[in-house]
């Protein structure tokens, strides 16, 4: 925590004031259901801005901006003495790599949005009196998923205790930089992550981030607008990314498009485009192109000396690339492209190297994946010597060559290596989560994913360079692709997976080796999607959250951490105005309201878990504000919450990947998600002292229940339908099973027949009624309902055929092998981890200090595992004999207290702790710690270690 000292006017006193009496007294507020409900408005704490706001955005220019642009800055400051314990405050719109001295101090910053900005402070050792020099490489790179840009920038100062310096013009020179293409391809067509990047290393100035580097030839930096009066600057709240290394294994070496040349034509203005060859000799000659290029118009015709190529599919190759083989006599020959819309791409082919011998094809394009796609990979021996060792080298000893790098699992981060070739050499990189038909990388796979694009580009020059990329990149499989027939070296090829730093403290083991790799896939998964955000590392890395709620909870069992949570929680309530929060922040666009209601429910448990019920209460205007828009969507004869009042475009819940009915109308689901949101807010008031504002919640919620179950739910058939939608009940789903039982819905006496209802509907992994996201709801639910051994038959049966299929990070979808359009790293598959962590196990962190286990009857003879809590770890060794007598070793943190709870006291004959019975069946308790709770016995412990066992009537032998 940082702290500001707050000089207080007497006005400020005055409006402070007036702030605690709307804080403590009740108000009347008309909600938008015309029902009058008196509530607390909790106001946000009231500082003054910070001081960073004022410091100056520097720049290279005043124009408007490229789609792509890089800017360098350099700093020069004369210190007059020593600093200790100084830091470099630093923003950037987009994002930066900033250098002391010639040393890297760090890169940022955090995912941003227009409301809020977060400077990172980047600590630095004892700096010495004299010269200091503050590199910045600075890159504008807009998208739609990440950080809300606005305007290029970099922001500065360097603070020290009794000493702060802010950067200006004054002290900074600037380069606008022509050495990155500033009209790359983006990564996806949509623009959602950006742009690809195209760096020319012949115009970058060699070590300019060096203290001795000349940089007089470089303007004074410029000021450029500064953003929004109202837009929030703070310290960074979470610490920053680390990077970690990855071992990177050679999957396959050879030679790149052997015999072929690849080129790329320009369209003119009529839309043509032209490529002359001349040949000495008879030759023949094959021509490639892609059949789906992804142009924005596909040519009307493709000539060769006038006459129309016929194309046909080339064999065992990516389904787009189409060939053409003839043979031509000496002379000059015309290949023409008509029917090009004159703004597009160059158009990508491929041709014989002997007809380009004299005149070769001009090959510049902004999409370097066109020529990755067409180019066959042949796997050779001699061609790429690698000298495997704690950092890989890599010798192209001829080319065009390439090698493809197997990571194990898909991570999010960067290649980084030494490069040394001739100047000129073009090397691409690309990334993919998968290889086409087990065979070769696409990182571009043309009408697989038109859209798709994740290859960027270096020319080399003379001198050795640093081969990296300014964003991350995400895959298991890196494509290196060397284009220059002369010698190339990489040298130190290291992948780095830039990370949340966390470390694994939870643990599970058991009797199930299957469940154990099963268990550990979830932080194995949850490793690349925890980085600025809860985020998938492919395809969006957007803070979607639905994803966030789950991948959290996997993080509670494995890691422990919740300024990430916090975070994301204020990105998501800044995101609210009149009505619900965007599914996901920063840059959303879209509502989907069980994601609105999982984020009231987050904030619920963030509070819990961490006791900062403050920050909690200054989201609550905005979860009332919510709140108020689905009770004006309640059917006026139902009271449920109905999805067909509210007029939107595109959906307005999700559910799962192949929900139908449950989107629509006044679903099951949707009011299941709607009673425990009502629910959670009835617990946040509580929690905040308000215990008159908790009943009415309460009140409500336990209104809404009774009414979905006199609606919804068939007595005789013992399961919910979908919905009811214009009048009609619509068909029974498993969602709708899934989503009564985790939020509580069913009546008192039902959830076994619910349960039943649902575990017939879920279908099997090749033809599911369920996806992977709704496989949480489907384990949440049996957890709830304590079918344990049944979660453990769902967790093998469908996320054990993705493992058999060769996950090694969980899935989008149980076929999202088959379709590249679908991830094969998404966090939202981790919730057999938090099952068995959380119910199988049973361990389960309540609140500061505070724990539980629930030792439920499983078919697992051996069960051991930790959580961590926030004083320490919670362990539980669980052992069964036949007779299904239970031996229980637990360890809690010193300072805690917790209740072990058995659910099955009827069974129990007695019940020993440390060797001595505390229970005994039909008998009074022989100790205080142990009480019988309806059916269940619960122990009272504090921290420490203990022993429990139970004794049951057996008639089996026990070996």
């Amino acid at each position: 925590m940082h702290y500001q000292v707050i000089r207080l006017t007497f006005l400020q006193l005055l409006l402070g004031g007036l702030a605690l009496a709307l804080i403590l007294a009740p108000r009347a507020i008309l909600a938008q259901d015309g029902r009058s409900h008196p509530f607390v408005v909790y106001l946000p704490h009231v500082t003054q801005a910070d001081a960073f706001t004022q410091t100056p955005k520097l720049w290279s220019h005043t124009d408007p901006p490229a789609r792509h642009e890089v800017t360098l800055l350099r700093c020069t400051l004369h210190l007059s003495t020593p600093l200790n314990e100084a830091e470099l405050q630093v923003f950037a719109d987009t994002r930066y790599q900033a250098w002391v001295n010639g040393v890297v101090a760090g890169r940022g910053p955090a995912r941003f949005s227009r409301v809020r900005r977060e400077y990172d402070r980047l600590l630095l050792a004892k700096l010495a009196a004299g010269p200091l020099v503050l590199a910045v490489q600075a890159q504008w790179a807009p998208n739609l998923r990440r950080s809300e840009s606005v305007d290029p920038h970099v922001q500065m100062r360097l603070v020290a205790p009794g000493f702060t310096q802010v950067l200006t013009p004054e002290e900074c020179r600037a380069w606008r930089s022509t050495a990155w293409n500033p009209h790359p391809a983006h990564v996806h067509a949509w623009g959602i992550l950006g742009p690809s990047e195209q760096l020319d290393l012949r115009l970058l100035p060699v070590a300019w981030q060096a203290p001795a580097f000349d940089d007089r030839a470089w303007s004074p930096a410029v000021l450029r607008p500064g953003p929004n009066a109202t837009t929030v600057y703070q310290p960074r709240s979470i610490p920053q990314l680390v990077d970690v290394p990855i071992t990177a294994r050679v999957h396959t070496a050879g030679y790149l498009a052997p015999g072929l040349r690849i080129g790329a034509l320009p369209p003119q203005n009529d839309g043509s485009a032209q490529y002359r060859f001349t040949l000495t000799q008879t030759t023949p000659i094959t021509l490639m192109m892609l059949a789906n290029p992804g142009y924005t118009q596909p040519p009307s015709s493709v000539n060769l000396n006038a006459v129309p190529l016929v194309w046909s599919p080339v064999p065992n190759a990516p389904p787009d690339l189409r060939q053409t083989q003839t043979q031509l006599d000496p002379g000059q020959h015309l290949l023409q492209v008509n029917g090009l819309n004159p703004g597009d791409e160059p158009w990508a082919f491929a041709i014989s190297q002997a007809a380009t011998q004299l005149t070769p094809p001009p090959s510049q394009t902004n999409h370097p994946g066109r020529r990755l796609l067409l180019a066959d990979l042949v796997p050779a021996e001699g061609v790429v010597e690698i000298r495997p060792g704690s950092q890989l080298d890599l010798f192209f000893q001829q080319g065009p060559a390439y090698v493809v790098l197997d990571l194990g699992r898909t991570i999010h981060g960067r290649l980084v290596a030494e490069v040394e070739g001739p100047a000129g050499t073009v090397v691409d990189l690309g990334w993919d989560e998968r290889l086409w038909n087990d065979v070769r990388p696409l990182p571009h796979p043309g009408s697989l994913h038109p859209e798709w694009n994740q290859v960027d580009t270096w020319v080399l020059a003379e001198d050795t360079h640093t081969l990296t990329t300014l964003d991350t990149r995400a895959g298991r499989y890196v494509l290196i692709a060397v284009w220059g027939e002369e010698p190339v070296t990489l040298r130190n090829v290291q992948v780095y997976e830039e990370r949340y730093p966390v470390t694994l403290q939870g643990s599970f083991t058991s009797s199930n080796a299957r469940l154990d790799q099963i268990w550990m896939l979830g932080p194995t998964t949850l490793y690349p999607s925890m980085q600025d955000a809860y985020a998938d590392p492919w395809r969006e890395r957007g803070q979607w959250w639905g994803d966030a709620h789950i991948a959290d909870r996997v993080n509670q069992v494995t890691f422990g951490e919740t300024a990430l949570l916090r975070r994301g929680l204020q990105q998501i309530a800044d995101s609210v105005t009149d009505g619900p929060p965007t599914a996901f922040a920063p840059n959303g666009t879209e509502f989907l309201l069980d994601y609105g209601m999982l984020w009231i429910q987050s904030a619920y448990e963030y509070g819990t878990l961490t006791g900062d019920w403050a920050f909690v209460a200054s989201l609550y205007p905005r979860m009332v504000t919510f709140m108020h828009f689905l009770a004006a969507n309640e059917d006026p004869q139902t009271n449920l919450l109905d999805l067909s009042r509210i007029d939107s475009p595109i959906r307005i819940a999700y559910f799962d990947s192949i929900s139908y009915w449950d989107r629509m109308g006044q679903s099951t689901a949707i009011n299941a998600f709607y009673y425990r949101a009502l629910h959670n807010m009835a617990a946040i008031n509580q929690a905040l002292g308000r215990d008159d504002e908790a009943e009415r919640w309460q009140a409500r919620a336990l209104a809404l229940r009774t009414r979905v179950n006199q609606l919804l739910y068939r007595p005789a058939e013992g399961r919910y339908m979908a919905g009811l939608l214009n009048g009609t009940l619509t068909p029974a789903t498993p969602q709708a099973q899934s989503a009564a039982l985790t939020f509580g819905l069913p009546p008192d006496g039902t959830t076994d027949r619910v349960a039943d209802a649902m575990l017939e509907m879920l279908g099997t992994p090749d033809q599911p009624r369920v996806q992977v996201l709704g496989l949480y709801y489907v384990l949440e639910g049996l957890g709830q309902a304590g079918r344990i051994d049944d979660g453990l038959d769902v967790i093998e049966r469908f996320f054990g055929f993705m493992l058999d299929r060769g996950a090694t990070t969980w899935w989008e979808n149980l076929g999202a092998d088959q379709t590249y359009k679908a991830s094969l790293s998404h966090a939202w598959g981790g919730s057999p981890t938090w099952f068995l962590s959380t119910y199988a196990l049973g361990a389960q962190r309540l609140d500061q200090g505070r724990w539980r286990v629930d030792l439920h009857h499983s078919r697992l003879s051996e069960m051991h595992g930790t959580i961590p809590l926030a004083e320490g770890l919670l362990s539980v060794h669980r052992v069964v004999n036949p007779c299904q007598e239970m031996t229980v070793t637990l360890t809690a943190p010193v300072g805690t207290t917790g209740v072990v709870r058995l659910p099955d006291a009827a069974h129990i004959v007695s019940l020993a702790l440390d060797d001595q019975v505390i229970w005994v069946r039909d008998a009074a308790a022989t100790s205080t710690s142990v009480t019988l709770v309806d059916t269940a016995l619960e122990v009272a412990l504090d921290g420490g270690s203990y022993q429990l066992h139970t004794h049951r009537h057996c008639d089996r032998a026990i070996p």
